[in-house]
């Protein structure tokens, strides 16, 4: 089978849990005997291939226009939408002149003000930005839901957060949920570590990732943070706000390889990802299956995945934040959890769903 997997154009530059997401599943099914290419620059042309599996619904001017020309030659078409909910983030968490603006414009029109500024700043001008500019941000997003064959949403949550949003009728239409996973032979347990100290969190420095009241929230707690993760391009003055409110217990180390992670998640006692939204939050998995104690936001769809394994904070909340990272520091490491997220989360299983719903819309199903 050839595959053309698809995502955001920033998708290679600026890496993120998508991008992790991406490179894995196609990893893993070249290992099953499948042929993946993955075009992070709307350049390749869908017709030799016999699936187009396009990736995040939050960037449809770079997905919409290889949706379009697979569906207008009879190219079946899936979806991981990978789809974050920002109206409250924009209204109670963005700061400064665009946190204003958001609150003024609404919804629509800031996510359009967004494609045009990372056009002005980024350079991420093309024909699907136009398309998304003119025709409208939800319009197209909608356009994209309808278009697809089959969506693969990360959890049961987000399906219904599409539901909700956008009215596709889970009850009729095709989908499968396919988990985020780890990779296994990247992040195991080789041996424990004798004594787990400090707090991480591993996460691209932005407002919607929340590290400035998480290194707050610091503030009055004995332990050490360590901060790792690339700042988001447009970024840098929320990175500095971030340095300049740290005290001595906060060290940022810039981006890591994933195959240098497993290391500061196998000495971290607690690893916190306090954000705005997540689907999953790719590191607080690889976190926990490296024996860290997991605290995670309520926004999103983090306890479709953690249950009550992990501990719970409201991201606006600086004292919801410190509270959850002091429990989680005292409690002991609960074995089970992390059994069940080895067994329920790896790549090599996604991948496996993923090629039943090839299989599914090859089959004429």
């Amino acid at each position: 089978m050839k595959i053309l997997m698809a995502s955001r154009r920033s998708g290679a530059a600026t890496l993120g849990g998508d991008t992790v997401q991406i490179q894995s599943l196609a990893g893993e099914l070249e290992k099953l005997g499948h042929s993946v290419q993955i075009d992070f620059d709307g350049e390749i042309s869908p017709s030799t291939f016999d699936i187009v599996h396009i990736f995040n619904l939050d960037r449809p001017q770079d997905i919409i226009p290889i949706a379009t020309k697979a569906k207008s030659i009879g190219k079946p078409v899936v979806l991981t939408p990978i789809f974050v909910d920002y109206r409250e983030f924009d209204i109670r968490g963005r700061t400064g002149v665009p946190g204003k603006v958001a609150r003024i414009i609404g919804a629509e029109w800031m996510a359009r003000a967004k494609i045009l500024g990372r056009g002005v700043r980024n350079g991420e001008f093309h024909a699907g930005t136009s398309r998304v500019l003119l025709s409208g941000f939800f319009q197209m997003q909608q356009r994209l839901l309808e278009m697809v064959d089959i969506i693969l949403p990360n959890s049961v949550s987000e399906m219904r957060r599409l539901d909700a949003r956008f009215g596709i009728e889970m009850d009729t239409v095709k989908w499968l949920k396919v988990e985020n996973g780890v990779d296994p032979r990247l992040f195991r347990m080789k041996s424990p570590a004798s004594i787990r100290e400090g707090v991480l969190c591993v996460a691209r420095v932005e407002e919607l990732k929340n590290q400035l009241n998480l290194v707050r929230a610091m503030e009055e707690l004995p332990w050490n943070l360590t901060l790792i993760g690339d700042v988001s391009p447009n970024s840098k003055s929320y990175l500095a706000r971030v340095l300049k409110v740290s005290g001595k217990n906060v060290q940022y180390l810039g981006p890591l390889p994933q195959a240098e992670l497993s290391e500061f998640y196998r000495q971290a006692k607690v690893h916190v990802l306090p954000s705005w939204f997540e689907t999953t939050g790719l590191s607080s998995l690889e976190a926990a299956v490296m024996g860290c104690n997991i605290v995670a936001t309520r926004k999103g769809d983090t306890e479709e995945y953690f249950k009550d394994a992990a501990f719970y904070c409201e991201p606006n909340d600086v004292g919801s934040i410190r509270n959850a990272i002091q429990k989680a520091y005292e409690a002991p490491v609960d074995p089970a959890f992390r059994e069940r997220l080895m067994k329920d989360c790896t790549w090599e299983k996604a991948a496996g769903k993923t090629l039943q719903a090839y299989e599914r819309l090859l089959d004429g199903d």
